[in-house]
């Protein structure tokens, strides 16, 4: 009893004192404001025409644009709109792709290069050249980025409906700056040393990607950073007093790379912060890429020296520095600020600028000043050329024991392996040297050196696997998968450790120039005031109501990150301009559209839905023609013209491609080279290529190999297509699967896996590629998405090529494919229907498409590719120029399959007749005989059902098919 009555009593007490709590940060929320407004903007801009780059370095020869193309007879010139003062080579696709001069150089040695530039357009991807001096040009000298600055929008902040600051698209700051030269992945703060001799030498400077302007060429003797000490002495100054200048993060002057963008912490320890909103209010972990800048302007009222404190949390990698470049008023001032350290930190921290004895101090000029910071990766350097040596050391070795083994690994058979490949203990051994000195380094630089990171845990797991497989080397031809084959092999591994040490995350809140005598505020708000606000964010949250007040509704078929974008452009832009409000919903299921129109309860518009259902509800009249609505031509212009042959039932068109996809050859360049094969351009050269490959247990895929049972129309009919027949008759009566071009196609598609052994089923043409049992095939979208950022083993070693296909005269191939991916419609119950075809206009546009694309970019990261349907906008991807080239180029064979009423059964039954023919040996001709039988039922039956045929089997009226040739037609008119 007692007992019962202690445990009432405490519990009572318990509930009286958290009731006594949430009273008291009731009443103390209404008194104490925990909001934080902005610490400090950064709006200053520097001036017109120049950044200089090299401010402390002496320039040893300099050659004018006038000089290196004698006086514009190699290149034309021009006075450019930025201030530049003399004239300058405007660098375009129209003009040679390659500028040589020669210059004398008094005395051999090695200097830097530096460029004056100025980024031409707004393109995401960054401009390129190539350099080489006197024919010499290393792999460092390739592809090297010109980056162009990216500056914020200054207007006011913009809210959605959910109170979420909306990221504002940045801009190209099309400035004048003098850039030196650095190698692509930007793996050393140094920039590239030219060898030059003594005497006259040849510069040839490559366009790799982009139009820019070239103006003055510099050369500067190449040397180090200068001393700490050496600094003071150059800049000899005195402390400044009573100063502190606060910088936001995420208010930059500009930036270097699109995919930095800043992110929502909501807590007062962070400025800007409001419980009632959601600010954008720090540079988070998208600051991580080597090279990655962010530059800072602000004005100084004293010169003298200053310290520097930055807020910065590092928490993304456990127990791992981060590394950034500081630069002062755009140099390295000196070596110390090469590769500074910040340790792990998992909450905010206040890092003054310091080495283990004393604080830096900087100098600034009064007046305006910049200090930029830049991701680092220069103390990770060598190790990061050493893992990928070794990585392609394995690719090569994997290759030559292929060729040894013929792709086989019988567990049964024996092997003397240094009998053929004397090499491998050697190697073996020495990639074991190397990776345990990496460890060892890597482990020494750690935060803690007592706890492992992540990239060493992988290190360890990678020498645990190499410690086997040269312990007995003999069984190396058994336990492929563990050194290059497998999902979490040697080479994978070392991969994944690679694209560690480059990713370099580091948040940062503010920045502080101050003097000694003035202290930075703390780095985190109070407990008490981390409680209020989250109390008053909690009431905010329970009293907020959503504007639910639209014209349009819209369901779309995609994720939430998408719809999210969209609405805030539409917010921003389209409903801004026209005064219609658009709400998007998420459509879990397209099925739902089906049963919501029957219900009359559909929405005015569907996006991202596939490519079949327009014209399914568009032949039940669910859907509405869109060829009615004015500017129907101008869409349909950024379009394929095969593109949306299945939307259309006679001659009306149901839906639009909203994205695209496309069909591509994949091959490993080094498998290629390695066996001294030619990407194939048609089936025969496939047959004449497929014994070497088969000879080393590799093979080629076709889209015929997935394993589903079903061969879809994406499969199936370009073989049709290719040796030139048709799936219908022009009246949409017949089907032509009998004719002899079909048959030959047929049959084509047959051979190929009966008499020339190409896999009968490949589950991962995208696993099957990397691991280099398929080295080559054809493949989606989907697949190159998955190659550009999911193997990072391979990454230069496979390119794009046309697809095959059969070669009809010599020297044509027709190379028609299909390409559906997903696709929009409005409704025909709709009373909205003109107001949404204004919205799908808007949306289909190229300048829409091309935000959208940039959008997602910036917010959501380079895995985010948007493969827009509208050709000018999908020009815009920040991919290699050369695969745009090839994609578009295959989709000028773009063709879609037409739909008519019980089309589903062709389909189905000429996968049967490939499954017949394929797996149980019946005669193609014989297959195919059967499955018109079927075909031509159906067919009948759909035809009767849609009042295309009478009950007695007469033809009412004709079902038109419609063609490219009418679609291109279609534009014409316009």
């Amino acid at each position: 009893m007692m007992v019962g009555n202690i445990l009432k009593k405490t519990l009572i007490l318990l509930i009286g004192s958290i009731v006594g709590v949430l009273t008291l940060l009731f009443v103390l929320s209404q008194f104490i404001n925990v909001n934080v407004d902005n610490m400090g903007g950064n709006t200053i801009y520097p001036p017109y025409p120049f950044i200089q780059e090299t401010s402390l370095m002496t320039e040893d020869y300099r050659f004018s644009a006038e000089e290196i193309t004698e006086n514009g007879s190699l290149f034309p010139l021009y006075y450019d709109d930025k201030g530049y003062d003399s004239r300058v080579i405007f660098w375009e696709e129209d003009i040679s792709n390659e500028i040589e001069f020669t210059i004398d150089i008094e005395q051999s040695d090695t200097y830097y290069i530096s460029l004056d530039f100025l980024s031409e357009d707004d393109s995401v991807k960054p401009d390129e050249i190539s350099i080489s001096i006197n024919g010499i040009k290393e792999d460092k000298h390739q592809n090297i980025r010109l980056l162009t600055s990216w500056a914020r929008d200054e207007q006011e902040l913009v809210f959605d409906a959910y109170k979420n600051q909306v990221y504002e698209q940045n801009e190209p700051f099309l400035i004048w700056k003098e850039m030196l030269l650095r190698d692509q992945l930007f793996l050393d703060a140094y920039p590239i040393a030219f060898t030059f001799d003594e005497g006259l030498n040849t510069i040839k400077i490559t366009r790799e990607q982009g139009e820019f302007y070239i103006g003055d060429i510099r050369l500067y003797k190449a040397s180090s950073y200068r001393s700490y000490d050496s600094y003071l002495d150059v800049t000899n100054s005195e402390d400044v007093s009573d100063e502190l200048i606060t910088l936001e993060a995420e208010q930059y002057t500009f930036k270097n790379s699109i995919s930095m963008i800043p992110e929502m912490v909501k807590s007062p320890s962070v400025s800007p912060f409001a419980s009632e909103k959601n600010y954008l209010n720090i540079m988070g972990n998208t600051f991580n890429e080597v090279g990655d800048q962010l530059t800072y302007y602000f004005n100084v009222e004293k010169s003298g020296y200053y310290y520097i404190t930055f807020k910065y949390r590092n928490s993304f990698f456990e127990n791992r520095d981060s590394f950034r470049n500081i630069y002062i008023n755009n140099t390295i001032p000196f070596e110390d600020m090469n590769g500074y350290a910040f340790s792990y930190a998992s909450g905010w921290e206040n890092e003054t600028l310091r080495n283990e004895d004393q604080l830096y101090k900087f100098y600034f000029n009064q007046g305006l000043n910049s200090l930029t910071i830049e991701a680092d990766i220069s103390a990770y350097k060598e190790d990061y050329l050493k893992i990928q040596e070794i990585i392609d050391q394995i690719s090569a070795y994997s290759i030559d024991l292929k060729k040894l083994t013929g792709g086989e690994t019988d567990q049964n058979r024996e092997w003397d392996i240094a009998s053929f490949m004397p090499e491998t203990q050697g190697l073996f051994d020495g990639w074991y040297e190397e990776l345990s000195n990496i460890y060892n380094r890597l482990t020494m630089m750690s935060s803690n050196q007592r706890q492992s990171t992540e990239m060493l845990k992988q290190l360890e797991l990678g020498l645990n696997k190499l410690e086997v497989l040269k312990s007995d080397i003999d069984k190396i031809p058994h336990r492929t998968f563990m050194l290059s084959t497998g999902s979490n092999s040697l080479s994978q591994i070392l991969s994944l450790v690679n694209a560690q040490i480059i990713n370099q995350p580091l948040s940062l809140d503010k920045i502080y120039i101050h003097s000694a005598d003035e202290k930075v505020p703390k780095a985190n708000a109070s407990l008490i005031k981390e409680w209020i606000a989250d109390f008053q964010i909690y009431q905010t949250a329970s009293s907020f109501e959503l504007d639910d007040d639209y014209d349009i509704e819209v369901w779309v078929n995609r994720s939430r990150y998408y719809i999210s974008m969209m609405q805030q452009m539409t917010d921003a832009t389209f409903t801004e301009e026209t005064g219609i409000k658009v709400k998007y919903a998420v459509m879990p299921n397209e099925q739902k559209l089906i049963l919501a129109n029957a219900a009359n309860t559909q929405p005015d518009m569907a996006l991202g839905v596939s490519a079949w259902l327009p014209y399914e509800l568009g032949l039940r009249g669910a859907a509405t023609d869109l060829r009615q609505f004015e500017g129907f031509e101008d869409v349909i212009g950024n379009l394929m013209p095969g593109s949306f042959l299945n939307m259309i039932h006679d001659q009306k068109v149901f839906g639009l491609p909203e994205t695209q996809d496309f069909t591509v050859t994949y091959y490993r360049k080094d498998i290629m080279s390695a066996l001294n094969l030619d990407v194939p351009q048609t089936y025969d050269e496939i047959k004449q290529i497929l014994p070497t490959l088969q000879r080393y247990g590799m093979n080629y895929y076709l889209p015929l190999s997935s394993d589903s049972a079903l061969k879809s129309f994406a499969t199936t009919a370009p073989f049709i297509y290719q040796f030139g027949s048709n799936l219908y008759s022009q009246d949409g009566y017949d089907v032509l699967i009998d004719n002899e071009a079909s048959l030959e196609g047929i049959n084509t598609m047959v051979d190929l896996y009966t008499i020339y052994s190409l896999p009968l089923q490949t589950p991962n043409f995208y696993n099957a590629f990397r691991e280099a049992s398929i080295p080559i095939g054809v493949s989606n979208f989907n697949t190159y998405v998955q190659l550009t950022f999911a193997a990072p083993e391979i990454s230069t070693q496979w390119d794009l090529a046309l697809a095959p296909g059969y070669e009809i005269e010599p020297g044509v191939i027709n190379r028609d494919y299909t390409g559906a991916a997903q696709a929009s419609l409005v409704f025909e119950k709709s009373d909205k229907k003109e107001e949404a075809w204004e919205l799908l206009k808007w949306w289909m546009s190229t300048e829409t498409q091309t935000e959208f694309i940039y959008n997602l970019l910036v917010t959501y990261g380079d895995g985010f590719l948007w493969n827009s349907a509208n050709i000018n906008a999908f020009r815009t991807l920040p991919i290699p120029d050369e695969h745009i080239d090839i994609i578009l180029e295959q989709w000028q064979h773009l063709r879609e399959v037409p739909k008519v009423p019980g089309g589903y059964k062709l389909e189905r039954e000429l996968s049967n007749v490939w499954n017949r023919a394929v797996f149980d040996g019946v005669d193609v001709r014989s297959a195919v005989d059967d499955a018109i039988v079927l075909i031509d039922r159906e067919l009948e039956r759909k035809y009767k059902e849609f009042g295309y045929i009478d009950q007695d089997g007469n033809k009412i009226r004709p079902y038109i098919i419609t063609t490219k040739e009418d679609v291109i037609s279609w534009m014409e008119d316009d």
